[in-house]
């Protein structure tokens, strides 16, 4: 599908909560859903969004920064956990105003912890990649039952790699 009509696909799942579940396999559909998922948190007021990412592509977040510190400056929540230690995020922007928030946590596993990659934005929306290398991945603006499942599951990773996050101030902040 091309660029225009996955956005008017997305524009109309966004705009009416739709419980459709959303395939895309780009980069830059994966740019859109992340854009429409922050997009979301300001406009119906969500609390939370929780990213789990194995390096946090500086190519692709640096996509996301505006989005990313509007919903800070809002309130909004934003957990990160950096699944690979390997990761080079220290010149990422995204980073950097995560970082910055009193309302943003980035915490870097010490250990490779193989896992799917998320964003789950407030109780109902989110992007599951079932395969990053391909970027493939499904998405829904309103399915509560695989958003809390990821929630829980984000939990779980939280719980893995705060246990042996590394410990500069900077990967906690």
């Amino acid at each position: 599908m091309d660029n225009d009509r996955f956005t008017k696909l997305v524009d109309r799942c966004f705009e009416k909560e739709l419980d459709k579940i959303i395939y895309n396999a780009s980069w830059e559909h994966a740019l859109i859903l992340f854009k429409h998922l922050f997009k979301a948190a300001l406009k119906y007021d969500d609390k939370n969004i929780r990213i789990v990412s194995g390096h946090l592509t500086r190519e692709f977040y640096r996509e996301l920064v505006e989005e990313v510190r509007a919903c800070l400056e809002k309130g909004v929540h934003v957990e990160v956990l950096v699944t690979e230690p390997k990761a080079d995020i220290e010149d990422n922007e995204f980073v950097r105003v995560v970082r910055a928030s009193p309302n943003g946590t980035v915490l870097v596993s010490r250990k490779p912890l193989s896992t799917s990659h998320f964003i789950v934005v407030g109780e109902k929306r989110f992007r599951l990649e079932e395969d990053h290398k391909q970027c493939k991945a499904v998405a829904c603006f309103k399915n509560q039952d695989i958003a809390k499942s990821l929630i829980d599951v984000f939990n779980l990773i939280k719980k893995a790699v705060s246990n042996h996050s590394t410990d500069a101030a900077p990967a906690c902040r």
